[in-house]
């Protein structure tokens, strides 16, 4: 095990890799320690030789400590991304030592556990990314709020609402975007509450065209006429997506008319010419 040792230290890159390919089915644990180095290697090809070979010869309770804690190492991103890379091909067999880990002071290992357990949507997690929702770093709590939107689970929902209500806008953000993604109902009020806060207006517009309920047309139409031509473009799509989801025609026009009055045609015109194709498409379609 010695030379290989040294060869890992070689300033020749196929050496290193090399020396990491006759490691293969010697299982020790010394062999897994120098994978485990050789998984902090300057090169992706050395690092990812010795994640095959992990991943291949040895159970995870083996190794996943090693992974964990190659997170902890901030002058190395390289390193950082091959175990982040790693855990996730790991999936749901790491989420018992994922959450067991997520007990630490380091608000960037927290984040990134939040972030890997997020990738496998494994209800087992949801423990825990309900307590991140709370946690006392803004990064973690807006991971865990978008992770939650992936893994749709409605008994989320609660809390998503609560997020979204609480003013905060580091996470009421993707808290919109998570009830979009889960698509329950009794979010729809909160969302059209959330639409008075300028800066929440575009998630929420997307979330509301997910459910493309008539009674909120109401309340983005307005919209249409925003300061910001970003949100008037958004609202255009959003109001297309009523139209493919079923809502009648006669349903969306009234509600254009009622706004803008005689002036319908001429505020969908001025996005019909929109370089955008999204947008053009959709007010074309608009023009009811």
């Amino acid at each position: 095990m010695q030379e290989p040792e040294n060869l890992l230290d070689s300033e020749d890159v196929e050496i290193r890799r090399e020396a990491v390919e006759r490691l293969k089915g010697v299982i020790s644990d010394d062999s897994v320690g120098l994978l485990l180095k050789a998984m902090r290697d300057v090169s992706w090809r050395v690092r990812k030789t010795a994640v095959d070979i992990l991943l291949d010869d040895y159970p995870v309770e083996a190794y996943i400590n090693g992974l964990i804690a190659l997170l902890y190492i901030d002058d190395n991103a390289g390193a950082r991304n091959s175990a982040i890379e790693t855990l996730i091909k790991l999936d749901k067999k790491s989420t018992p030592f994922l959450m067991e880990a997520f007990n630490t002071q380091n608000r960037d290992v927290r984040k990134f556990i939040i972030d890997v357990l997020g990738e496998f949507r494994d209800k087992r997690s949801l423990p825990l990314m309900l307590d991140a929702l709370k946690d006392e770093d803004d990064n973690v709590r807006a991971s865990a709020v978008e992770h939650l939107g992936k893994i749709g689970e409605p008994a989320v929902v609660k809390a998503l609402i609560e997020i979204l209500e609480s003013g905060d806008l580091w996470t009421s953000y993707p808290a919109a975007d998570a009830l979009g993604r889960i698509g329950d109902k009794k979010a729809i009020p909160s969302l059209v509450k959330a639409l008075s806060t300028k800066t929440l207006r575009e998630p929420v517009l997307k979330a509301l065209a997910g459910f493309s309920a008539p009674e909120t047309l109401k309340d983005i139409v307005p919209l249409l006429e925003d300061k910001s031509k970003t949100i008037q473009e958004e609202t255009v799509k959003t109001i297309r997506s009523f139209y493919h989801k079923g809502v009648k025609e006669g349903t969306i026009a009234e509600e254009l008319r009622k706004f803008l009055g005689g002036r319908v045609i001429e505020v969908l015109v001025a996005h019909a010419w929109s370089a955008k194709a999204d947008v053009r498409i959709s007010a074309i379609l608009l023009d009811l």
